[in-house]
């Protein structure tokens, strides 16, 4: 029994690391006000991004650029020069022969770069992510605020919460018991528990990235045709970004600007002292200011390069 809850925790932390830290929208407690406001803030966002809707060279182009400005200002992450080329090509190629990635086939790359950036993870490694979950932070911090740092937060609702020391732990066990797996198949750790969690991942993923497509289709369904929609790999992208962050896509850097600004006064007022400023601070990413999650881990340069190899190797196929 002891081991049953052990292998399920450890599942449970690997589908959190590798980003599956999904804010799920349920539908606005308030009515349909609220949800034509989030659409219309989705809509205020892609418009900054400008995605291609038809086969347009010039749109096309600028994509990549667009799409890195995009996710550097929300998140502090960015593409590299060289996959922003690998990206701008690679969408050009698949309007020129009208392919697209499914959204199968994209939850199953996500899947097989989580497992290969797992076992990548050194102790120090899993210990900066483990810092990382425990929220936002800042020297002028309020008391009431440092308090929240005790626990890692899984997700950016505020719904999960851990002890940090116990989170790393379980998350070298699960780092640990792959790398087994991939060195002799089985051995100290449970082999069954590694093939477990890649098919729960896979489960889980596709899942989200689903939510998220229905999510961009139904406040701009010129773009995102259909919830079921197959994706462009900038789309597809964007798409890995928004699930790996728990960025919702919603507001343009105004009105993400607004939200911080929102967001220090109401702390300000709770905790009868000044909260941080959000000035120097992006919303999400590595100490993001609304949700703080380990992009420098799930979106780095070499996991995004990673995932347009495997894009681009199916459309091939």
């Amino acid at each position: 029994m002891h081991s049953t809850k052990r292998n399920l925790l450890v599942l449970a932390l690997v589908l959190i690391f590798i980003g599956v830290i999904f804010f799920r929208v349920s539908g606005p407690a308030s009515g349909i006000t609220n949800r034509e406001e989030f659409n219309q803030q989705i809509r205020n966002s892609l418009a900054e991004l400008q995605l291609p809707k038809q086969n347009n060279s010039l749109l096309i182009t600028g994509s990549a650029d667009r799409l890195s400005d995009f996710i550097y200002y929300r998140s502090g992450a960015s593409l590299s020069t060289a996959n922003k080329e690998t990206l701008r090509q690679s969408e050009q190629l698949f309007w020129n022969e009208s392919k697209r990635v499914s959204q199968q086939e994209l939850a199953q790359i996500l899947t097989d770069v989580a497992f290969e950036k797992l076992v990548t993870l050194s102790d120090q490694d899993v210990d900066n992510v483990t810092d990382i979950l425990r929220g936002f932070n800042d020297p002028s911090m309020p008391a009431a605020f440092q308090a929240h740092r005790n626990k890692v937060t899984l997700r950016a609702n505020g719904e999960g919460t851990m002890d940090p020391q116990y989170f790393a732990a379980q998350l070298k066990y699960a780092r640990d018991a792959q790398i087994d797996y991939n060195q002799n198949g089985r051995g100290s750790y449970p082999p069954l528990l590694v093939q477990t969690n890649r098919a729960a991942l896979y489960n889980r993923i596709v899942n989200d990235v689903s939510n998220r497509v229905a999510s961009l289709s139904a406040a701009d369904p010129d773009t995102f045709e259909s919830s079921k929609s197959d994706l462009t790999p900038v789309q597809a992208i964007l798409v890995a970004y928004s699930v790996a962050s728990s960025d919702l896509l919603a507001g343009n850097q105004a009105e993400l600007q607004q939200k911080m600004s929102e967001r220090q006064q109401a702390a300000s007022q709770f905790a009868q002292a000044q909260y941080p400023s959000p000035q120097g601070h992006r919303a999400f990413g590595v100490n993001g200011y609304i949700y703080s999650s380990p992009l420098n881990y799930l979106f780095d340069d070499m996991s995004v390069r990673r995932v347009l190899d495997l894009i681009n190797e199916r459309r091939a196929q």
